[in-house]
């Protein structure tokens, strides 16, 4: 969505709104805090950092490719991939260490397919010379992912959507496990960029009143954040709705909440921080 307002945002400059749910921003690759399977746990959610004295290289584990290739068991398959050693044995162990996930995919027409890992890993991979004296063949150099990620990831597009459509409001929904992982580093940085690209308007989820509305009731635990507040890791933990099984609204409620609001603050043109009610009863 985000690379199609920044790259032909002229051509629907009737857009009003954008609501998101969950959105990987940064990557649609593993950034190391954690894949849909499991959590990293050599990655501190506080500080957003990994411990990657931890990685290592295996010629022998096979290629870990998100997102996941139905394929059959096959000998062919590529093998040797990156994961933090969690045993410190220095062989790969599904069960005590922690593997990278992978685009698997041509860097251009003709060309073999590599695995593509997020920029950082491969960074942290070439300072420490994970790889030895060469570097794999089926794995994407840096200079590689970097072009992809300067062509795919959209948190680098934000402020060409802000220019493209500059009177676009934009909320983002995001509760506290969130279904990729229980970091908010993707919540963190889509909020901030869009503040500051200087979007009209910026909201991390949704008005009380409107969650109140959708559930037909009061959460457990109210969350209020006015518009155009940026983020941080020390204050989102209580800026994040609860889980539906902890008294919060379901996801689907949620986005639903947030939708109706952008709705109702277009129809009605009213932009204030927060509100005291629901605009449209």
């Amino acid at each position: 969505a985000v690379l199609t307002m920044a790259r032909y945002g002229d051509r629907f400059p009737g857009l009003k709104w954008y609501a998101s749910w969950e959105s990987p921003m940064l990557s649609t690759v593993d950034a190391g805090t954690g894949s849909i399977f499991e959590r990293n746990p050599y990655y501190d959610r506080a500080t957003g950092t990994v411990d990657f004295a931890r990685l290592r290289y295996s010629p022998e584990m096979p290629l870990w490719v998100w997102p996941i290739q139905a394929l059959p068991r096959d000998p062919t398959w590529p093998r040797g991939g990156l994961y933090l050693d969690g045993d410190g044995n220095g062989s790969f162990n599904k069960d005590a260490d922690y593997g990278f996930w992978a685009v698997y995919d041509s860097p251009g027409v003709g060309q073999p397919r590599k695995a593509f890992y997020f920029p950082t890993i491969i960074r942290e991979a070439r300072a420490r010379k994970v790889f030895g004296p060469v570097w794999p063949s089926h794995i994407a150099t840096l200079q590689e992912v970097d072009e992809r990620a300067r062509i795919e990831d959209a948190l680098r597009y934000v402020r060409d959507a802000v220019r493209r459509l500059p009177n676009l409001a934009i909320l983002v929904f995001e509760s506290e496990a969130g279904h990729v992982t229980a970091d908010p580093s993707h919540a963190i940085a889509q909020v901030n960029a869009w503040l500051d690209a200087g979007a009209r308007w910026v909201r991390f989820n949704p008005d009380a009143h409107y969650v109140e509305r959708v559930m037909g009731r009061n959460p457990a635990r109210v969350v209020q954040n006015p518009a155009g507040q940026r983020l941080d890791r020390k204050t989102i933990t209580n800026l994040l709705e609860p889980e539906e099984a902890n008294g919060g609204p379901s996801d689907p409620q949620g986005m639903a909440a947030a939708v109706s609001e952008l709705a109702d603050r277009t129809y009605r043109s009213n932009w204030t921080p927060a509100l005291t009610t629901v605009l449209v009863q």
